[in-house]
């Protein structure tokens, strides 16, 4: 006779999720935070609100938009936290509290660099803060991100095979990460609204979903919400009830209406690549 039990892993995946689709706190119910610093590998100090569960559970970290800083995703920490889950959010070097030159005052070229040789050292040292919490359980640890934070989120499950789940929120990943979504088995939770404003997070939204190899991925689309985080106070049910639910591995989602390339307006190579999705011509998304 089989055995219906499923991996310890993929369960561990999906609790992220699962809690994050269907949590809903009374605010008596809400935990006291800690505002803390970090220290990056070159001295920067990095701000950083630790949300205890108050007992053992599992982990998550989020990794703000870049339009944002990590208080966006205070009332989500508090509200995972009061459910059981030990939640760290971080400002990026540059932004919010954080130390380092701000972001959005670097020459394009000074800010890809900081963007590729700096922030995943300091994300990890988010990690490794998170996971030497005690209660923390190591086998249960999630990222979720949005815009920006997507991309780093991806990247963080690719150096840490601890990451078990992902939520990804309005926005896309590089090459290395678009091909380890084709490869990874780790379920993923999409989400983006049509009011977004940046209108080819969208399509890209919706593409990195039909690429995504997991069987258990799940993307929400709504008609309005915003970008990235904002979806949140519009939609604090986050899907329990509202916005359109896809689910199936082979459903296809809403194809490009414009009849051309998904549009690219990250200067950073985010969108393009050899991997990009065909012209709406009949060949479909170029997904292989």
């Amino acid at each position: 006779m089989k055995s219906h039990r499923q991996p310890v892993s993929r369960v561990a995946g999906f609790l992220f999720i699962s809690c994050l689709l269907g949590t809903v706190i009374s605010a008596q119910s809400l935990l006291p935070s800690r505002v803390l610093d970090l220290s990056a590998a070159d001295g920067t100090k990095l701000k950083a609100t630790y949300f205890a569960a108050g007992k053992p559970g599992p982990g998550v970290l989020l990794l703000h938009q870049c339009n944002r800083q990590r208080k966006v995703w205070d009332a989500l920490a508090q509200q995972l936290a009061a459910a059981g889950i030990n939640v760290l959010t971080l400002d990026y070097r540059g932004f919010g509290e954080s130390g380092g030159d701000r972001f959005d005052k670097l020459p394009q070229e000074k800010a890809a660099q900081v963007i590729g040789e700096k922030w995943p050292g300091d994300i990890d040292e988010a990690f490794r803060f998170l996971t030497s919490q005690p209660g923390v359980r190591h086998d249960l640890i999630g990222v979720g991100g949005a815009s920006c934070g997507v991309n780093n989120s991806v990247q963080m499950a690719r150096r840490h095979p601890e990451v078990k789940s992902l939520v990804l929120l309005s926005g896309s990943t590089d090459l290395s990460g678009r091909q380890f979504l084709r490869s990874s088995k780790l379920p993923v939770l999409f989400s983006v609204a049509d009011d977004d404003e940046f209108p080819p997070t969208v399509q890209v939204t919706e593409w990195l979903f039909t690429i995504t190899s997991n069987p258990g991925k799940r993307l929400l689309h709504y008609a309005n919400g915003g970008h990235g985080a904002d979806m949140f106070p519009v939609h604090p049910e986050f899907g329990r009830n509202r916005g359109v639910v896809h689910d199936h591995p082979n459903q296809d989602t809403r194809k490009c209406t414009s009849g051309h390339e998904y549009p690219c307006y990250s200067s950073r190579n985010i969108y393009f690549g050899p991997d990009r999705p065909a012209r709406r011509s009949g060949e479909g998304h170029a997904d292989a």
